[in-house]
């Protein structure tokens, strides 16, 4: 609470918890706490005057979080930080659970959250609970091929069900790989030659008995280590992505990002072997914008006290890559919350024209603040508008088949 209320470098807003007996159960946790004046000062006293300001609303700029049900608010907050603590173990092969990820876990956790959020936060951790617990992918949690792709010169494609960090926008990420075909059975490769095409960040839950797909963000990734990166594979790639745009209007080809388009026609192809139609897209969290604000100087803080004029000299390379990246994201507030809502709303509208039977069943603000969005069962390829497209189909589908058969 102390970061979330005060923090120089986090977002920050303010509680209202509509209870009394809250309240006073707060009060009665700091006043119990072991040492809690010797290790935290005036801590505690100013998070209670703020969590008791009568004018709590009153400067119209910092949002103010409603809760009217403390006991299931402070519930699913510890639900969720139980998965947290479970996902660390299996993407991490560390043996402790460091502070700083639990830290993370209960400040990352409200980036997440959109306006109807903050009015409603105990529903909003409940479904953060569910879309953490969800196991419909877990069969691609170690990852999959699925095959030689004609479009990317035979080239292997890859899946696998990856994990994001808490401050993503969801705590799974889908990753799909490109390997050279010349050395992906090469098994004393530690670094096969490959590409990676954008990963999505989602979450799948249960609604009214069926189950829906959120897909917080579709972004580029630099996780693919130096030794593996393979300029052939992805130049292949960048050569033959523009085929996605067969047939396609010049409204719906700007703004674009054809890479995008090629990972989420293969992530739709396999929620639609799982039953999923139904999706949903967050419009912009209520924090985001303050958020990258705030990371923007905290970068520009740590980069000019870590770069010393003997460091540069020192380490010239890593002082320029460094430079760089603070360069790419300093000041670009505006553009990644471009990014986070026009593009991505947009792209998730061009994968309807590819998908011709899907259907917007709402836009933001008609009932919440997300995009719903439903594609039925693709019945054969021909539901799909695309040569390029359809092959990818046709590659996944055929997965699929051969497992059939085996069984």
């Amino acid at each position: 609470m102390n970061e979330i209320l005060f923090g120089e470098y986090y977002p920050n807003f303010k509680f209202d918890f509509r209870e009394p007996e809250a309240i006073i159960y707060i009060q009665n946790f700091y006043k119990n706490y072991p040492n809690g004046k010797e290790y935290y000062g005036d801590r505690f006293e100013n998070i209670m005057n703020m969590l008791t300001d009568t004018n709590l609303r009153q400067d119209n700029i910092t949002p103010v979080m409603v809760v009217n049900d403390y006991k299931k608010f402070f519930e699913n907050l510890r639900a969720y930080y139980e998965e947290i603590v479970d996902k660390y173990w299996k993407r991490s092969p560390y043996s402790n659970f460091p502070v700083y990820e639990m830290e993370n876990c209960f400040t990352d956790i409200w980036l997440r959250a959109t306006p109807h959020d903050f009015n409603n936060p105990e529903r909003f951790l409940e479904k953060q609970v569910m879309l953490a617990r969800d196991r419909t992918l877990e069969k691609y949690d170690d990852e999959v091929s699925l095959g030689p792709v004609e479009k990317f010169d035979n080239n292997i494609l890859c899946v696998k069900n990856g994990y994001a960090r808490t401050w993503d926008e969801a705590l799974r990420e889908f990753q799909i790989t490109i390997y050279d075909k010349e050395h992906y059975d090469n098994e004393r490769m530690v670094y096969k030659p490959q590409y990676l095409l954008p990963v999505i960040r989602y979450g799948i839950y249960e609604t009214d008995g069926r189950k829906v797909c959120y897909i917080g963000s579709v972004q580029n990734t630099l996780r693919v280590h130096p030794l593996a990166s393979h300029e052939a594979v992805r130049k292949k790639i960048d050569r033959s992505k523009y085929s996605v745009n067969q047939g396609v209007s010049q409204e719906d080809i700007e703004g674009i990002e054809l890479k995008q388009i090629i990972a989420l026609s293969i992530f739709f192809n396999i929620l639609n072997k799982e039953g999923i139609t139904d999706f949903e897209v967050p419009a912009l969290p209520v924090l985001d914008y303050d958020y990258h604000i705030k990371r923007n100087e905290k970068l520009l803080r740590d980069f000019n006290k870590r770069w010393t004029t003997e460091e540069q000299a020192e380490y010239p390379l890593r002082y320029e890559e460094e430079r760089e990246y603070l360069e790419s994201n300093y000041g670009k507030e505006d553009l990644v919350s471009k990014i986070k809502t026009e593009r991505l709303m947009k792209t998730m509208s061009r994968m309807l024209h590819h998908y011709q039977n899907g259907e917007v069943t709402s836009y933001p603000w008609d009932a919440d603040s997300m995009m719903h969005f439903r594609v039925p069962v693709i019945k054969s390829k021909n539901d799909i508008n695309g040569n390029f497209l359809k092959k990818l189909y046709d590659v996944v589908a055929g997965k699929r088949e051969r497992e059939d058969m085996e069984i």
